[in-house]
């Protein structure tokens, strides 16, 4: 684990006792213990309690859990996005998925034990095993980093990975992300695909303007940047009962104590949902560079389950629907322009609704037989 701070969390492990087996990082603290209190309390309740304090190192980022049965036979994996902690479960989007089976919960068991024999370091054991994803099973791939590897466009090879299956989507791209970096070679090649394919997602942080295209639709007042957003909250609430707060309220700063440093801290990236060889990919994985040649990190890519792909994209579609008219409001008001309606008392709305990039949008949901 990378963070464990939730008091129900803590409660819950401290009930296992003996039969609970935690490697604890050191969080995001590079000179001290983050999980200093946790691993206080545990230890005093008798569970196994592993150090693995990399400091400045690297962080030891994962946030997987094996279940194992008669101590020796691993029958389910969780991972995901999601820090067993406060902010991780009550003020971020994040997101889990748990693996039923023994052949992936088995590839997460042996990595824990590489981990856990690696100790406070990274061993060349544990990045050359690293080097060996990815392991797969079932329609699954499991990565793990860091690792030694480049690709020739000095990229690692799980980046590149993540690379050559968005250049291979057919029909859409979904996304919600959390730092990916600055200069990702990932998510440029997500933007070049917006030009062929239906293309939308969040990201926590929108710092590059190259990130984003203007979207001019004939015979509106309407501009607004697509097809990535970053999260954003209403400063005027529509009414007593529904109250928000802006992203400078929430986003934590050197100059403001906010409530978290990440508002959308999901990873998630969905491709060709509705196809059959669709895909989704998630894990403790930031996308960047330092996830894959710095940190202790897992991601899976998932092939072919309809149902998983389905509702992982409506996931993403949720969380841009719900952030993109935010994000609109936000960009007219420091524009100082009035936000459109979107009320017409015409009826003949749909001529100027149906662009051709909504005729995309509508293909891809609700497409014709």
């Amino acid at each position: 684990m990378y963070e464990l701070n939730d008091r129900e969390l803590i409660d819950g492990l401290k009930l296992l006792s003996e039969r609970a087996h935690i490697l604890l990082a050191n969080g995001s603290d590079k000179d001290h213990d983050e999980n200093l209190m946790a691993r206080g309390e545990l230890i005093k309740a008798n569970v196994d309690v592993r150090d693995r304090l990399l400091r400045g190192k690297g962080l030891g980022h994962n946030k997987f859990a094996v279940v194992v049965k008669d101590k020796k036979n691993a029958i389910k994996a969780w991972t995901g996005s999601t820090n067993w902690s406060s902010t991780g479960l009550c003020t971020q989007l994040n997101n889990g998925i748990l693996i039923e089976g023994e052949e992936i919960a088995g590839i997460f068991h042996q990595q824990w034990h590489r981990l856990d024999n690696a100790g406070n370091c990274f061993t060349e054991k544990l990045i050359d095993a690293n080097d060996n994803s990815p392991r797969s099973a079932g329609g699954v791939d499991v990565w793990f980093t860091p690792m030694h590897k480049k690709s020739t466009e000095n990229v690692g090879p799980d980046l590149q990975e993540l690379i050559n299956l968005v250049n291979n989507a057919k029909h859409a791209i979904l996304f919600v992300m959390f730092e990916p970096g600055d200069k990702s070679e990932l998510v440029s090649s997500i933007l070049e695909m917006s030009k062929k394919i239906y293309v939308m997602g969040v990201k926590n942080t929108v710092k590059n303007s190259k990130e984003t295209f203007s979207l001019h639709e004939k015979g509106r007042s309407e501009e607004f940047n697509t097809p990535v957003i970053q999260p954003q909250g209403i400063e005027k609430g529509f009414s007593a009962w529904v109250d928000e707060i802006t992203r400078k309220q929430f986003i934590t700063t050197e100059k403001h104590e906010g409530i978290g440093h990440a508002i959308t801290h999901a990873k998630m990236i969905v491709i060709d949902p509705l196809d059959e060889d669709c895909k989704v990919i998630t894990g403790s994985h930031n996308f960047s560079k330092s996830a894959s040649e710095k940190n202790d990190e897992n991601f899976i890519v998932i092939h072919g389950n309809r149902p998983l792909a389905e509702a992982y994209a409506v996931s993403c579609l949720a969380t841009y629907t719900h952030y993109r008219w935010r994000a609109y409001l936000e960009e007219m008001a420091s524009t100082g322009k009035k936000p459109w309606s979107h009320l017409s008392p015409k009826a003949d709305w749909q001529v100027d609704y149906l662009t051709e990039e909504r005729k995309r949008y509508l293909g891809i949901w609700c497409p014709q037989k």
